[in-house]
């Protein structure tokens, strides 16, 4: 079987190195010149920056599955799952274990474990689906159940509300919304309470670091692919996709392909355009899918160093931290990004990046921006601006001068963003927003099967959505292998369901 795999983020090459190692003769074609996608570090000189994603607790367990680490990727493990730091010196602590996470929370002890207990009934609820619910799935199977019609409230509620309900401390939620906002979804949004339960129900799962920055990862992975057989073609863009009576010719500038099978991990309405004379009614029906509903896009700072300032992240260095002025900040900066506008007062997500001996040292940080800035458009200086606010933000949060012996200050934005993933800017492909979840998510469309079988796909904007996972590149791939076009759609949702599940299970053990 030939296989074709649009894309070389991360979920499309795990679905690639498990279709490989079946005996598939798959092609990645990467339009970047470099694979990845948001798993993104560079060395520059003697300094590893990290670029993109950070922590790698939802897929260190797929990553020893796999057998990784016979291609150079180790993790560390570390004790935290968030933490974060405010201006007044008042910091919070989630760790990985619940009863140390409500140690430390005081009066709010109890309401915690309640609250972590809710999350679990929710997606222990969500996990006995045998696919993705929608949420009128979800509130047939609530209505009858004594509480369920709570529970689905909860979902509807925006997770600021939720999470007001559950804890009493200004800090401790202020500290619950900013993990919730993850989803690049504001917390006083109707229809975000799910996020505002993530933090809560993460508890026993693993947190992880890979030793040598988030780049091992890929490195890893296209080790194995190549060890595997499969071959990855970097700075090949597929112009268009022509399907064919059994399979597909995948086209690019250069060349021709013809597969049996096309895995793609890119963005569902970008690869819609990449194929013709798509039916009238698929297309309205992608083009209803929206993205920057929020106008919330990502930046990320990477600040290099000879000799890097150590920062006052004593409780745990691995873990991501985050900052924050004030606890009201977040709202109130989501909305000055709602408008077009930087927050005026950011919040940050803070790392230290491991270096080897005898290198420099590295300071990683993300916050968020608008998409579309309401003065015109993204440019290199612009991005440069914004990334010098957020370190002005960070060093005064902090108590600690990150311009001091600063070398190189790296920033990507929704400029950098979009020329690296061929988008938007939006990372996550869609919007995380409530018509958009589960089985509201692109997964499993019947009109688009039964038209294209040969066709699967994974990627940020398929369920789950975003985050570090490898979800949807394993049940992709596994569809793929099961190789029944009457029950691909079936086994496709059952696997990334499983696979969601899976990694739900994973996180909380």
């Amino acid at each position: 079987m030939k296989v074709a795999v649009i894309g070389a983020g991360h979920q499309g090459l795990v679905g690639a190195l498990i279709l490989a190692r079946a005996g598939a003769e798959v092609t990645v074609f990467e339009q970047a010149t470099q694979a990845g996608g948001c798993v993104w570090s560079e060395q520059r000189g003697q300094v590893l920056v990290e670029r993109g994603a950070w922590e790698h607790g939802g897929i260190v367990e797929l990553a020893e599955s796999l057998g990784l680490e016979a291609y150079g990727l180790h993790y560390r493990e570390h004790s935290l799952l968030s933490a974060t730091r405010f201006g007044d010196g008042e910091q919070r602590l989630f760790a990985t274990d619940l009863e140390q996470t409500v140690a430390g929370l005081g009066a709010d002890a109890d309401r915690y474990r309640q609250f972590a207990e809710l999350a679990g009934s929710l997606f222990d609820m969500l996990d006995a689906f045998a696919t993705p619910p929608t949420l009128t799935e979800v509130a047939a199977t609530l209505s009858p159940l004594r509480g369920g019609d709570r529970l689905f409230r909860t979902l509807l509620r925006p997770a600021q509300v939720v999470i007001a309900e559950a804890v009493r401390d200004p800090h401790t939620r202020a500290a619950l919304e900013l993990y919730a906002a993850h989803g690049q979804i504001p917390p006083w949004a109707p229809g975000s309470g799910m996020f505002g339960l993530l933090l809560p129900a993460g508890h026993g799962g693993r947190a992880a670091r890979p030793v040598g920055g988030s780049g091992a990862l890929t490195a890893a992975l296209v080790g194995a692919l190549e060890a595997a057989g499969g071959r990855l073609l970097l700075g090949q863009a597929v112009t268009q996709i022509r399907p064919q009576p059994q399979g597909a010719v995948v086209c690019t500038a250069e060349d021709q392909l013809r597969v049996d099978r096309v895995l793609s991990s890119i963005d569902v309405r970008r690869l819609a355009r990449l194929v013709p004379e798509l039916p009238a009614e698929l297309a309205g029906e992608l083009g209803a899918l929206h993205s920057g509903h929020f106008n919330i896009s990502e930046l990320t700072v990477s600040l290099s160093y000879r000799i890097a300032p150590l920062l006052p992240l004593d409780a745990d260095r691995d873990a991501v931290w985050f900052t924050q002025k004030a606890p009201s900040d977040l709202g109130v900066g989501l909305a000055e990004v709602l408008a077009g506008q930087l927050p005026s007062r950011p919040s940050a997500m803070v790392g230290q990046v491991d270096q080897g001996p005898g290198t420099g040292g590295a300071v990683w940080l993300s916050s968020v921006v608008p998409l579309q800035r309401n003065d015109g458009a993204w440019s290199t200086t612009t991005e440069q601006e914004a990334g010098t606010r957020v370190v002005d933000a960070v060093s005064e949060i902090l108590d600690c001068d990150l311009w001091q012996g600063l070398d190189e200050i790296v920033v990507s934005g929704p400029l950098t963003w979009g020329a690296r993933l061929a988008s938007d800017g939006n990372p996550n492909h869609l919007d995380l927003s409530i018509d958009q979840l589960l089985g509201w998510r692109p997964g499993g469309l019947d009109r688009w099967q039964q038209r294209y079988p040969w066709l699967s796909w994974c990627g940020a904007g398929v369920h789950p959505g975003g985050g570090l996972s490898g979800a949807s590149g394993v049940a992709a791939a596994e569809a793929i292998l099961a190789g029944n076009h009457a029950l691909r759609r079936t086994n496709e949702l059952v696997g990334l369901w499983q696979a969601f599940g899976a990694y739900r299970q994973l996180r909380r053990k």
